[in-house]
């Protein structure tokens, strides 16, 4: 089937967007204990990324082509996603021996259902509607742009602060997996880091480590994101040049 208009996608892109809203910022929490209210965000996520999946084959949404040579490329990227791991090389006084094992398969899932239904919304739809008005490089800005400030709205209402530091690093994110999306020719490869990104630094290091974050933690943190952000901008530069010279 062919594409539908840049109208219509971008009116269903909206409203996905709005669903996802729906399912990730009502306070479900206020009456549920934490582990019913993962479950039920969860099969929430799963539910709306399978009708993304149908939505995606019967309306014409295109994903970009699959280009194995290309993603070798973007392998460095995934160092972003093991930030917190290279913490606790560097500062592994506080490592717990024993994690909750149960919790951390709670987690991937959890994980694995944020990864797939935020990159079919937020690059498989999103950015296609995006890319039709702008370049590459400035499409990549402003789809990242609206992953972080989703992610603030989604968390301002109940923890303000917390939100604005989501919006932050999930706006690196958003560049993160939206210039291996955009560039490495993959919506699998964004899903992957996307989840390794999430399960790493949300779900296994919470479990692993039970110290407090300290000035170690910040400065490895942010000399890994540097070093990522400084390839991927090279890294931009070398693709953006190879497309003008053809």
């Amino acid at each position: 089937m062919a594409q539908r208009s840049v109208k219509y996608r971008f009116y269903s892109s909206l409203m996905y967007l709005c669903i996802y809203l729906i399912v990730v910022a009502l306070p479900f929490d206020k009456f549920l204990n934490s582990n019913y209210h993962l479950l039920l965000v969860t099969i929430g996520k799963v539910i709306l990324s399978t009708v993304m999946i149908i939505m995606f084959k019967r309306e014409g949404f295109a994903l970009e082509q699959f280009n194995p040579r290309r993603l070798v490329a973007f392998i460095p990227l995934l160092v972003l996603c093991g930030s917190n791991l290279v913490f606790l090389g560097v500062d592994h006084s506080s490592v717990a021996l024993e994690p909750n094992y149960l919790r951390l398969i709670n987690s991937a899932c959890f994980c694995l259902a944020t990864a797939l239904s935020e990159e079919l919304i937020f690059r498989g739809m999103a950015i296609n509607v995006i890319k039709s008005k702008f370049n590459r490089p400035l499409t990549l800005i402003i789809s990242a742009l609206v992953f972080g400030a989703v992610h603030f709205i989604a968390g301002v209402f109940s923890n303000p602060l917390g939100a604005l530091i989501q919006a932050g690093y999930t706006l690196f994110l958003g560049l993160i997996v939206g210039f291996a999306y955009l560039y490495g020719g993959s919506i699998y490869a964004a899903v992957f880091i996307h989840f390794l990104f999430n399960f790493l630094n949300d779900g296994l290091f919470p479990l692993l480590y039970e110290g407090d974050w300290n000035a170690t933690f910040y400065i490895v943190n942010i000399s890994v994101g540097a070093a990522v952000a400084i390839y991927s901008a090279i890294l931009l530069f070398i693709f953006e040049r190879k497309k003008k010279e053809n």
